[in-house]
């Protein structure tokens, strides 16, 4: 029997993993496509002994958040993966912003964009599309003689702020093997972004606290979701509708972290990416991410601070702020994505949670499709181009895709099958 044509699919599903990965081997190539996390180095490291490096010959990276990419640092640092790393160049540029050391690997980066393709080995054809997670974020067309492969990473849902929906039109080809990321669809979406923008929600977090009090708002967000929150903050004090809180607010601190800088340009260079049909559009003919209001500093003295925001992604310099503004319960805390226990974390002998600033939350940016979404997405590719068989996972829980499984096969129609129910978690088509 000739072997020559498969392409064998090894999934590592180990739950105690967030995404670690997926090994496509074909034409006696092994290319590994979103190797993560980056919670556990020890994992991490067993984790990587499993890919067996030095027979790596490509790497695959759907978009820049850890979960998906972080291993490929560790990968690079061992000097022992001399192969291309594919992606968005957007997700190339962050990366290396993003992650120390990564830079000293630039050369091995092969950059796409939307709808372009990359011929590996001069026989295997990647070609990548829009997944509307975050900026860069991908859909991973893989063609291999008469076999394709589409893998989505990780999808975004509708009406996100500065990302557009995912791509709805694909290469003509049918898929023989339909890879999704189920692993959000248990929950409802917290925020109705067609009805409530994001950037209106934010408006509302930010009147309380300075409509009636003169306090100030401190903002703790992880790196890289600091551009969006800029996006949004632009939209609010940008915005005639707004007009209300303008002037109660005198100034917007955005803590001036080397990395965050960095990571701000290159958003900037790629804003043609951003969406500009959503509800909380910022026009083009401004710079999206910057605004009047908003200073590139940090107040030094308490004196300082009247009716601010302070921004930053750094867990000391939230510690000290949070110190200084907790004895007033004029001042708030705002989370995103519910980041308390990772903000308090490292400083929880210095910060009592039992003091008068109030801690809110804004579930941010994080949205990926619901069940009716993720139905949707996956019908709509197999009546277009046909898809002979889907396979869904979740790394966290397998019992939460075999609960949705029979109303995803009925509402999709075909084969969906469940990583977890696959034979030593591999699949060969």
């Amino acid at each position: 029997m000739d072997n020559s044509n498969q392409i064998k699919v090894q999934f590592f599903t180990d739950i105690s993993f967030i995404h670690p990965g997926i090994i496509l081997e074909m034409n006696g190539k092994r290319i590994l496509v979103d190797p993560g996390p980056d919670k556990n180095r020890r994992r991490a490291y067993y984790c990587l002994s499993r890919y067996d490096i030095p027979n790596l010959d490509a790497i695959l990276i759907s978009h820049y958040h850890g979960d998906h990419s972080s291993l490929a640092k560790m990968i690079l640092e061992t000097n022992q993966f001399k192969g291309p790393i594919i992606c968005h160049s957007a997700t190339a540029e962050i990366m290396k912003a993003y992650y120390d050391n990564i830079k000293n690997y630039s050369n091995q980066f092969v950059k796409l964009d939307y709808g372009k393709s990359k011929n590996l080995f001069n026989s295997i054809w990647i070609t990548i599309f829009n997944a509307g997670h975050v900026i860069g974020s991908s859909i991973i067309f893989i063609k291999y003689r008469d076999k394709n492969i589409t893998i989505t990473g990780d999808l975004g849902a509708k009406f996100l702020p500065m990302v557009r929906e995912p791509d709805r039109i694909f290469p003509p080809l049918p898929i023989d093997l339909l890879i999704v990321d189920a692993k959000q669809i248990h929950k409802k979406k917290i925020i109705d972004s067609e009805i409530h923008p994001v950037g209106d929600i934010l408006y509302h977090k930010v009147k309380d606290c300075f409509l009636f009090d003169e306090g100030n708002i401190l903002i703790y967000a992880p790196l890289v979701q600091i551009p969006s929150l800029l996006y949004c903050l632009n939209y609010i004090f940008e915005n005639k509708k707004f007009q209300d809180i303008h002037d109660k607010v005198s100034s917007i601190h955005l803590d001036p972290q080397p990395k965050l800088l960095e990571l701000l340009d290159i958003f900037k260079d790629y804003s043609y990416l951003f969406d500009k049909e959503e509800p909380e559009h910022v026009h083009l003919d401004t710079n999206q991410l910057s605004f009047d209001k908003l200073k590139e500093t940090l107040p030094t003295e308490e004196d300082e601070i009247r009716n601010s925001i302070i921004i930053t992604p750094n867990r000391a310099v939230f510690a000290r702020f949070f110190e200084m503004f907790k004895r007033s319960e004029k001042n708030d805390v705002l989370l995103l994505n519910d980041n308390i226990y990772h903000a308090l974390k490292d400083s929880s002998s210095k910060i009592d949670r039992f003091c008068n600033i109030q801690i809110k939350r804004l579930p941010f940016l994080h949205y990926h499709p619901d069940i009716e979404e993720l139905i949707y997405f996956c019908r709509n590719i197999k009546n277009s181009i046909g898809v002979e068989k889907i396979v869904l996972y979740h790394y966290r829980d397998a019992g939460i895709v075999e609960k949705f499984k029979g109303e995803i096969e009925k509402k999709v129609g075909g084969n969906v099958e469940l990583v977890h129910h696959l034979k030593n978690n591999m699949i060969v088509i």
